[in-house]
C-alpha cells in the first residue's frame, strides 16, 4: 500500500493524515497533481511495511506559493 502525507509548517499535528492511498505504486504525474491541487506544504509518498515503524518513504514534492507582484502598490 502507498500514501501520500501533507506536512505545513506551522500547522498543528500535520502530516498524521492519508491524503490518498493506493494499492500500486502511482506513477509521478498522479503524485505531482495530487500535490499541486491540494496547495502548500512538503508532500511526501510512502510505502506501508510490517510493523510499526514501517514506512517508507518513496518520493518527496514541497509546493511553494510564491507571493502576486500584483499586490503590490503602484506608482500612479
Amino acid at each position: 500500500m502507498f500514501f501520500v502525507r501533507c506536512y505545513r509548517k506551522g500547522a498543528a499535528k500535520s502530516g498524521t493524515t492519508n491524503l490518498a492511498e493506493w494499492d500500486n505504486c502511482p506513477n509521478l504525474n498522479d503524485f505531482v497533481s495530487l500535490c499541486e491541487a491540494n496547495g502548500e506544504g512538503k508532500y511526501i509518498l510512502f510505502q506501508r511495511g510490517k510493523g510499526i515503524r514501517g514506512m517508507k518513504k518513496v518520493n518527496e514534492y514541497i509546493v511553494d506559493v510564491k507571493p502576486n507582484r500584483t499586490d503590490s502598490p503602484s506608482l500612479s
